[in-house]
Parts: C-alpha cells; structure tokens; sequence
C-alpha cells in the first residue's frame, strides 16, 4: 500500500515485527507509522481509516479477543470501508494441538509461535463474527506450509 503511495500506519504488539517492518520499510524508502499496541486498544481516532489489513494478525488470542479486535476495527473504520482479513481455519492441521485454553482456542506448545494462543473458526463461525460487514469475499486458503489453512476475507462497512 505504501508503494502505492498509500498513507500507511502498522500496529504489532512486538517489537521485533515493528522493528522488521521498519527495516523493510526503510530498504524501499518508504514512510510507514509503527505503533507498539494490541488489535483490541487500537491507539487511533473513530471513523480514521479508508482501510483495515489484519494478516494474521487478530486470531491471536481466543473469541472474545477476536470480537475486541473487530469492534475496534469498526469503531477506526471511516464508511466506506475495506477490511482486509485472515483468520485460522478449523481445517488447519494445527486445531486441536496445544493446551485448549477456552472453546476453539488452543495455546502453542510447538513450533514459531509457542506460547502464544490461537483461535480458529468455521465457515458459520466466521461470518457470524464478521455479521456487521457486507462479506465481498471468503475464501478458505492453505498457505505456503502445508496444512496450514486460514480464511481469507474482504468486507466493507457501507455507511
């Protein structure tokens, strides 16, 4: 988006994912705004932005966080919008591994990203927590490691 010529901002609780975007960033000398904060607390005005990218990003945690994340994606969101999304599929290899912490939400014991919770959806499950978007597209996607299918979305706030 940057490329673009985009005004672009990014949010990681980590600063090793800010640290590596803005290496990327400064590589293709490109302007990005990095904010250390949580999907749930995002540090911006209602109604701030055209579009909302969350790759990745929001399935970090367990349901209530993920209703968190998209009502603060909703409050941030100037209509119309674009919310760009992926979520964890059911379908994933990896449901079901871990400690079960709460309903569809298991704690890494294994792998990258150890320790840190995971929640995944069905079809119906997410389409119920994306219910206040007009779905454009929803597409259940396995990404480069085998196994490892998300859900892919685009859905827009209309006015």
């Amino acid at each position: 988006f940057a490329e673009r010529g985009l005004e672009v901002y990014s949010v990681d609780q980590s600063y090793s994912g800010l640290n590596f975007l803005r290496r990327a960033a400064v590589a293709r000398n490109l302007r990005i705004g990095l904010t250390l904060s949580s999907f749930r607390e995002l540090p911006y005005r209602n109604n701030s932005f055209d579009a909302v990218l969350a790759f990745n990003v929001i399935y970090h945690g367990n349901r209530d966080s993920v209703v968190e994340s998209i009502k603060e994606i909703i409050r941030i969101s100037r209509r119309p919008t674009l919310f760009f999304g992926t979520m964890l599929s059911k379908r994933n290899d990896d449901f079901g591994l871990g400690t079960l912490v709460s309903e569809s939400t298991f704690l890494r014991t294994h792998g990258y990203d150890a320790g840190h919770p995971h929640f995944y959806v069905d079809k119906a499950e997410l389409t119920e927590l994306l219910s206040k978007f007009e779905l454009l597209s929803l597409e259940e996607t396995e990404h480069q490691q085998p196994g490892s299918w998300h859900w892919h979305f685009v859905a827009t706030l209309e006015p």
